[in-house]
């Protein structure tokens, strides 16, 4: 196994890690003055911009960042209060990672819990998982017969039929297993287009899909 991958509870531990010190805050518009790009004050609270903030905040003006970052930093304070007063939103919020701001959007933006996102990434896995297992226990008595039924049913067209023929050797077995890996083997046909390659992969995980558990 390759050492530089991480399995899912390493990717959590990982990411919990990381959140520890990560919050995330509304602030009046009228309470914040920036210092130059790289700090900002809200309130009487000094913070550091990260590069990404920075980025956001220029946007947020319509100042060029690549402008910006070249002026001295009296000029930057200047310019970025200047065009501050021009923010139509009473607040903003930040994403802070300790006392170092991240990034910052508009109050519409709504805070995605990165445990959710991870328990969804999980849910899902484990979903295909148990597709793979059903797909490798359906035996197929005719295989051939059934390429040529998905054929039909997916409207696959000529060139990507014969993909799926030169595929179907290399992948050939009596379970609808090899059949999803027959489809997505063709995709990596030489001389296939990319549209007809994504069609292929996307058939071979629909058949998955429609796998189901006795």
């Amino acid at each position: 196994m390759d050492k530089s991958l991480m399995t899912l509870g390493q990717v959590i531990d990982q990411v919990e890690t990381m959140s520890k010190n990560c919050t995330d805050s509304l602030a009046p518009v009228k309470e914040i003055e920036f210092d130059h790009l790289e700090s900002v004050r809200i309130g009487s609270e000094t913070h550091k911009l990260r590069p990404i903030a920075q980025r956001s905040v220029c946007y947020r003006m319509g100042i060029p960042f690549h402008y910006l970052v070249k002026c001295p930093q009296e000029l930057q304070r200047e310019n970025m209060n200047y065009w501050w007063e021009m923010e139509k939103n009473e607040e903003l919020f930040f994403r802070f990672d300790g006392d170092e701001i991240r990034a910052m959007f508009t109050p519409k933006y709504k805070p995605v819990d990165n445990f959710e996102v991870l328990e969804r990434v999980s849910v899902e896995l484990g979903m295909q998982r148990d597709k793979f297992l059903i797909s490798v226990e359906t035996k197929v008595q005719e295989p051939l017969s059934t390429i040529m039924n998905f054929n039909k049913q997916f409207q696959i067209g000529k060139s990507e039929q014969e993909a799926v023929e030169w595929a179907w050797p290399y992948e050939q077995g009596g379970t609808m297993f090899h059949i999803v890996n027959c489809y997505t083997r063709a995709a990596q046909f030489q001389g296939l287009s990319a549209e007809s390659s994504y069609r292929l992969q996307k058939v071979g995980g629909n058949i998955l899909g429609m796998l189901k558990q006795n």
